[in-house]
């Protein structure tokens, strides 16, 4: 069953005296999607409904549409083919066909190499945090004067905690992560935009010499900075190709070489700062000479923030019925042909 409730205040003059709430849809649904006859309830003003996609009434109560797909509630089936090739499933099948699991807001759906990915590297995130708190019970033993390095492992232990929350949060976002594997890549890992699915690929190079938890580690790190907009991607249709928007800065890859430091990839004894960063890459290094630090927020020297600045760029494509150059979370809302 989905409910959907809208609050709105009541007020006298500019004080807020109450609340009123109101019921704008109800719906009964079979698993996938299909309503079930006498027991639903839509006001004109609410258009959306199964998955919380966009209903389509004209066609059926229970037809929805979404960016990769349009979908038929009644089959549990979508009408085109999906843009992502699985070879253990329908191309015109839907949420795994797992309906009572999985969600799919875009039309599109995670994989399941990337959610078997992702349980391995819990899975070493969790044993790292464990061998951390071994390493700072030695050091209180044998030294304590090692109060630096106790410190440190600590923040360590924190830093692996918080990539677990984010983990949690970019399984639940609107925006589709997805982790491959390419041995072609000119770098151990990048994260990128993919125009034609829509996706946001964590691309690491397995070529059997990188260690794959810690360049995961790194990639997963931008693929948060871009879901709490600290991060926007150029697309393959930007010259230059797919790499970091303009709000890519020094801090942005600071934050990841740090995630692979509470990994247990960089030596704690190494100061990993600034410099440290733009000593790994001469692009880094004109990263580090620049300076600024950017997210949506910030406001630009013309006195909008980047990030409405970029939502027009998308808006203004879909208008014009052009390629998306550059996104940051939520592009989907703008670019609508």
């Amino acid at each position: 069953m989905r409910v959907h409730i809208r609050i709105t205040p009541t007020t006298s003059g500019s004080t807020i005296t109450g609340y009123h709430a109101y019921t704008e849809s109800y719906t009964h649904y079979y698993p996938f999607g299909m309503v079930m006859p006498g027991r639903t309830f839509n006001s004109a003003s609410y258009r959306f409904g199964f998955n919380g996609q966009e209903r389509v009434p004209e066609l059926h109560a229970a037809h929805t549409t979404a960016l990769f797909w349009e979908y038929d509630g009644r089959l549990g089936r979508r009408w085109n083919v999906d843009p992502v090739v699985l070879s253990s499933l329908s191309a015109f099948s839907v949420f795994d066909n797992n309906p009572i699991n999985y969600t799919d807001i875009l039309g599109d759906k995670f994989t399941k190499e990337s959610k078997k990915t992702l349980r391995e590297f819990k899975k070493h995130i969790k044993s790292q945090i464990i061998a951390n708190n071994n390493e700072i019970k030695n050091l209180k033993i044998r030294n304590s004067e090692q109060f630096d390095l106790v410190k440190k492992y600590e923040s360590f232990n924190k830093d692996l905690k918080n990539a677990l929350m984010e983990i949690r949060q970019l399984k639940k976002s609107s925006q589709v992560y997805n982790i491959k594997f390419d041995s072609n890549i000119p770098n151990d890992g990048v994260t990128e935009f993919d125009s034609k699915t829509g996706y946001v690929n964590v691309v690491i190079r397995h070529n059997g010499q990188n260690n794959l938890s810690g360049v995961l580690g790194h990639e997963l790190k931008h693929a948060y900075q871009f879901e709490i907009g600290n991060l926007s991607l150029m697309t393959e249709n930007a010259d230059g190709g797919s790499t970091g928007g303009v709000l890519y800065d020094i801090n942005d890859e600071l934050e990841a070489y740090q995630r692979e430091q509470s990994l247990g990839f960089i030596s704690p004894e190494i100061n990993v700062d600034r410099s440290y960063v733009a000593n790994q890459d001469e692009r880094y290094m004109i990263l580090h000479i620049v300076g600024k630090v950017r997210d949506v927020n910030t406001i630009s020297p013309n006195g909008m923030s980047y990030g409405d600045i970029i939502r027009k760029q998308i808006k203004e494509s879909a208008e014009q019925g052009k390629p998306l150059m550059q996104v940051i979370k939520g592009w989907q809302l703008y670019y609508k042909r």
